[in-house]
């Protein structure tokens, strides 16, 4: 999953190939507790890749799920979202999401993935000893760019942090997934380095998230490269 590219200490991770079948698998896997009952409801609202990646690990862990997505949903995950057994609700309301999400979760109807988040947390386990001065993450919403940039942070706090976005990608605008009313741009530059103090925002002419990432790193030096490309 982690490979080593050069002599000037780079690495890339490849988010398709992480275990389950990509970062979102990873990340789900871990925000369901392990000792959740056989047939618990789990629920969340998504874009879509991590809805698929929650119904999937839940399917595998005998559980229920349901999944809130947008109307915009890629036809791709809702075709995927529907070969599992997930219940998949179509909702234009983002505030009466989260509160059925809030309601459920509160009367322990259904566990809120999102309620047991840690930006910190998320996917510190794929990186236990690799110490880098600089991450270089593509940008889809953000989310693995978060994950990683708070924890390697928290072991090196002069780690520098480049948001990569590619230009060409064929990827839905970054942190315009969701599309829904009151949402935070959370791809968005701005909101990222407000997470992210410092930084570094690069925009690459690439076909593909992986292109862009390896053309940032070409020009650093201990350095770790996340690809958000789910193959």
């Amino acid at each position: 999953m982690i490979e080593k590219l050069s002599e000037a200490n780079n690495w890339l991770l490849m988010g398709g190939r992480a275990p389950g079948g990509s970062l979102k698998h990873v990340l789900m896997d871990r925000l369901i507790p392990s000792d959740l009952p056989a047939q618990s409801l789990v629920a969340d609202l998504s874009a879509g890749l991590a809805a698929v990646a929650l119904a999937e690990v839940a399917e595998a862990r005998n559980l229920r799920c349901r999944a809130y997505v947008p109307p915009n949903i890629l036809p791709v995950y809702l075709e995927a979202l529907r070969k599992t057994s997930a219940e998949v609700v179509i909702t234009g309301s983002l505030e009466s999401a989260l509160q059925e999400l809030r309601t459920g979760h509160d009367s322990q109807e259904l566990f809120w993935t999102r309620q047991n988040y840690s930006d910190c947390d998320a996917y510190g386990h794929l990186t236990p000893s690799l110490g880098v001065d600089h991450l270089v993450a593509g940008v889809g919403t953000g989310c693995a760019l978060r994950c990683f940039g708070a924890h390697l942070r928290a072991r090196n706090p002069r780690l520098q942090v480049h948001a990569v976005y590619a230009a060409v990608s064929g990827l839905r605008p970054p942190g315009l997934a969701l599309d829904l009313p009151g949402l935070p741009d959370v791809g968005s530059p701005a909101y990222l380095q407000q997470r992210l103090p410092g930084l570094q925002v690069h925009t690459v002419e690439a076909p593909d998230s992986t292109a862009a990432v390896l053309q940032v790193l070409k020009d650093l030096k201990n350095a770790l490269g996340v690809s958000v490309d789910q193959r």
